[in-house]
């Protein structure tokens, strides 16, 4: 009688401790859908992108800005040319996208104009003034800071930067394999030119001054088998400055090159590589 008794009992007992395991098992799974949950409606307000919120710098993007206000020219187009076009809400003054409004230039923005565009980050490099980014810290405006790209391997960087900012269906991925094939084509221009050139290259006849030797714009010249020189047959300059140039160098050829550092991404990059490589 008494084996049968502390039979029953270790059966009860094996029961209700089963049924406490299943309650823990049950217990620990709603925990965990819960936190699912929760997360999901983290990265859900980050438009469900992986990567968000995002650190660049001193600054942090909980979810993709739907809004930029871009400073210089070289972020402009990677951002053109990634399709975020339609995300930009503010461009550098001498920026040609006549569409979308100017605000100002990178080192002096004009601060009214970035607040009525009311964006969500501002692109810019470390040629702002300490002023203005004080001014947009104060509005409590997102502010990152990029290098631009002097070299080709730096550009390869600077276009993961911008696509990893951007996020959405563009993301880091899609930038790199868009520099890839901008690259490529770049390559494919230099290889159908056969001449090689010495040319007096001008970032400002006026002045008399030229482009960095460690520039990109020099860079491409190298790639493009142009070499450059202070006496040469050949120049290349600002449009407005031919008329002086064909002055000072009766004999020369010279070519209009309106690019700058700054801006040589995307279309225009390989725009230039053409002028650059074109017979003459």
């Amino acid at each position: 009688m008494l084996d049968t008794t502390r039979t029953a009992t270790r059966k009860v007992l094996s029961a209700t401790s089963i049924d406490i395991l299943k309650k823990s098992i049950l217990f620990v799974l709603i925990a965990c859908f819960s936190l699912s949950l929760f997360s999901c409606g983290q990265v859900e307000n980050a438009n469900e992108i992986d990567g968000f919120p995002l650190t660049v710098g001193d600054c942090t993007l909980q979810k993709p800005p739907a809004k930029v206000a871009v400073l210089f020219n070289s972020a402009v187009e990677v951002a053109v040319e990634l399709g975020a076009k339609s995300r930009l809400c503010g461009v550098p003054n001498d920026c040609d996208l006549s569409d979308i409004t100017q605000v100002g230039t990178t080192g002096e923005p004009n601060i009214e104009k970035i607040i009525s565009a009311n964006p969500d980050a501002v692109i810019t490099t470390n040629f702002t003034s300490d002023i203005a980014l004080s001014k947009l810290y104060d509005k409590s405006i997102p502010v990152i800071k990029l290098d631009a790209p002097t070299t080709f391997e730096q550009l390869k960087k600077f276009y993961s930067e911008i696509g990893t900012i951007f996020g959405g269906d563009i993301g880091k991925d899609t930038a790199t394999e868009k520099c890839t094939a901008l690259l490529e084509e770049v390559d494919k221009v230099v290889g159908n030119s056969k001449s090689k050139k010495t040319a007096m290259v001008f970032a400002d006849f006026d002045s008399n001054t030229k482009y960095p030797a460690n520039s990109i714009v020099c860079e491409l010249f190298d790639k493009c088998n142009v070499k450059i020189s202070d006496e040469a047959d050949l120049i290349f300059c600002k449009t407005a400055d031919i008329e002086k140039a064909k002055t000072k160098y009766p004999s020369a050829k010279t070519v209009a090159f309106d690019f700058t550092s700054s801006e040589l991404c995307g279309s225009k990059l390989i725009d230039a590589v053409k002028i650059i490589c074109k017979d003459y």
